[in-house]
């Protein structure tokens, strides 16, 4: 099975990269990089790289720590949070899956997004 659709694009520290996640499916799901020519535009994608995240759950949302050395991804069904340490910074190419951490929110509640605050914010 294709993908059933894609998160809400983050970008690195100078725009110049973006990242996705794809909602898996059927299909393990993929966590993609492009490259850009023109900070913060998508539509000067000039590459891209991918790697198929750990799991097959419905990545629907995608964050990078502010340094680029740990990707976040949030999943709904169930509702964990994926860790990976990018062993260089802000290439997911390099991402080694740390844990999965569960979110223990009510049935009722289901994960819907995922944000980092800054430090000493909460």
């Amino acid at each position: 099975n294709a993908a059933q659709g894609t998160s809400v694009p983050e970008f690195n520290n100078t725009g110049t990269r973006a990242y996705v996640g794809s909602r898996g499916g059927a299909d393990a799901a993929v966590l993609i990089q492009h490259n850009l020519s023109k900070p913060f535009d998508l539509s000067t994608r000039i590459n891209s790289a991918s790697i198929t995240a750990s799991d097959s759950y419905d990545h629907i949302s995608l964050r990078i720590e502010r340094n680029g050395q740990y990707l976040y991804t949030g999943c709904h069904s169930p509702d964990i949070i994926s860790v990976y340490i990018l062993t260089t910074p802000w290439d997911i190419t390099s991402a080694v899956f740390v844990q999965n951490i569960e979110t223990n929110l009510p049935v009722s509640q289901a994960f819907n997004g995922l944000f980092i605050a800054e430090p000493g914010y909460y």
